[in-house]
């Protein structure tokens, strides 16, 4: 192989590393970023006010409106959370039921590890905001 191929060879191979840990590392900020926002919902709300403020370059009169306008949808969207959580949580749990019936108790065991895992997971997201957990 002469110099040359190697050196294109490298630039390749250094260009396809590039790509995938510039796409790896999107990917964990944008989950850091989620994680964050569902922990606390209010730094999420100050968030998206300061992107809108910086897109549209808001005076300070639109912001406190902008302000007051996401604190209130927010407000709705937990409402519309908590009014269907629980008729989704019996969904999910006749689910769970149903599924572990059909396994054996090595398979079954492990679901329900698992599923505990994806419940805590749901309530964090459908509960996020709201103040509530999951009875």
């Amino acid at each position: 192989m002469k110099a040359t191929s190697k050196n294109i060879l490298a630039l390749v191979l250094i260009f396809i590393c590039g790509v995938v840990i510039g796409g790896a590392g999107t990917i964990i900020l944008e989950r850091a970023m989620i994680k964050r926002a569902l922990n606390n919902p209010s730094r999420a709300r100050a968030m998206i006010v300061r992107r809108i403020v910086r897109d549209y370059r808001l005076t300070r009169e639109q912001k406190v409106s902008i302000e007051a306008i996401v604190k209130d949808s927010a407000k709705q969207l937990a409402e519309i959370r908590l009014s269907v959580a629980p008729d989704v949580e019996k969904v999910l749990l006749n689910s769970r039921d149903r599924i572990a019936a059909e396994l054996d108790n090595t398979q079954r065991e492990k679901f329900l590890g698992k599923f505990d895992g994806w419940m805590a997971r749901f309530k964090r997201v459908y509960y996020a905001g709201t103040g509530e957990e999951s009875p």
